[in-house]
């Protein structure tokens, strides 16, 4: 329970868009981020091992319910909402691993022996309990303070998360109950309605406040009514402000983007922003560079078509300004990719930059 009264928990804080909006982003990048492994050759070179049982479990089929992309979106969601992520291992024929099935953090226990070894206790739906040993469990801790427990997002950003919540609970209470006052009618001084045209006047705009097919329509005023449109209260701006406040300290602790989770992007003038081709870091032989050359060429495709459907130029156009790592200012001058702009503030679309723009190829050896 946070400070603010709400309950926080797994399925309460996605029901937050900008928990769940951070929650999505990671998620379906590691989702569709392809792993591969490595047989070491010799020193220095190294081969795909897809003839590996590991290979066929990761890419083809972890289990008989999910896909790879499907269990690496719910193991990166489980390390992000909880701190960790569990999969028992499956063995067969050698003790070769050949499927992985996933176990939900709530359900386990874990203990670290006198001899630093873990065990995990594992309860089922039916209330029974396994004991596996380390060997037997794939493990993925997140960030830790002693290296064996993960720390949940949940638990640190409780109170971020639960004052989101109250304020979204607050703001469709007020709107709820029309306490949300956008304007009057007045009539001219000394002039009053008699009680029988204020009767019906009241119900009439029971009527239209209730919304429905009436939303948006016209209102006919009589007997010298005038309608008063009433600014933005301090206490609503206020409210506003701090909703916005709130997703910058969510998307902090997820390690997102606040862009990207839907807020927005202010530049000061002579601000500049580079739209370029990916980048990488990339270790191996010559058929290892062209494995990451086909995937930097997948995510400047990719970006390559965001751009052309929000600016309307040609891709050619696009692919030059990318090969060429331009620069764009604030206004955009070179290329428009801004919903809105000004002299001092203009938003870039949140999916113009869902793709990673670097990427670090790690080969690492079996």
């Amino acid at each position: 329970m946070s400070s603010s009264g709400q309950p926080v928990t797994e399925r309460t804080a996605l029901k937050v868009a900008t928990v769940f909006a951070c929650v999505r982003i990671r998620t379906g990048a590691i989702a569709n981020t392809p792993l591969g492994i490595k047989r070491r050759v010799d020193e220095r070179t190294r081969e795909d091992a897809s003839d590996n049982p590991v290979w066929t479990v990761l890419n083809r089929r972890p289990n008989a319910w999910q896909t790879p992309s499907q269990f690496k979106r719910m193991m990166e969601a489980h390390l992000l909402l909880r701190g960790e992520a569990y999969a028992a291992k499956v063995r067969g024929i050698g003790g070769r691993v050949i499927g992985l099935i996933p176990l939900h953090p709530d359900r386990v226990q874990k203990c670290q022996r006198d001899d630093n070894a873990l065990e995990f206790l594992w309860t089922k739906k039916n209330g029974d309990q396994v004991l596996f040993q380390q060997q037997d469990i794939f493990h993925l801790v997140g960030l830790s303070l002693d290296g064996v427990n993960g720390l949940s997002v949940l638990s640190y950003a409780r109170e971020a998360i639960g004052l989101s919540l109250a304020q979204e609970q607050h703001g469709g209470s007020v709107f709820r109950n029309g306490a949300n006052v956008t304007g009057a009618l007045t009539m001219p001084q000394g002039e009053y309605l008699p009680e029988d045209k204020l009767e019906l006047l009241r119900s009439q705009m029971d009527e239209y406040r209730a919304g429905g097919a009436r939303e948006g329509k016209i209102i006919i005023l009589e007997g010298g009514l005038t309608f008063k449109q009433m600014a933005l209260s301090a206490e609503d701006a206020q409210w506003l402000e701090s909703r916005e406040y709130g997703r910058t300290d969510v998307c902090m602790f997820f390690g997102v983007m606040p862009h990207l989770a839907g807020d927005t992007i202010s530049m000061g003038a002579g601000a500049q922003l580079m739209i370029h081709n990916s980048w990488g870091v990339v270790v191996g032989n010559q058929n290892d560079f062209r494995t990451a050359a086909d995937i930097f060429a997948g995510f400047d495709g990719s970006m390559a078509e965001i751009y052309e459907a929000r600016t309307g130029m040609k891709r050619t156009e696009i692919e030059a300004l990318m090969n060429a790592e331009t620069f764009m200012g604030s206004p955009p001058r070179t290329i428009r990719t801004a919903d809105t702009s000004s002299r001092k503030r203009w938003i870039v679309p949140s999916h113009a930059f869902s793709a990673p723009s670097r990427l670090f190829v790690a080969l690492p050896a079996l």
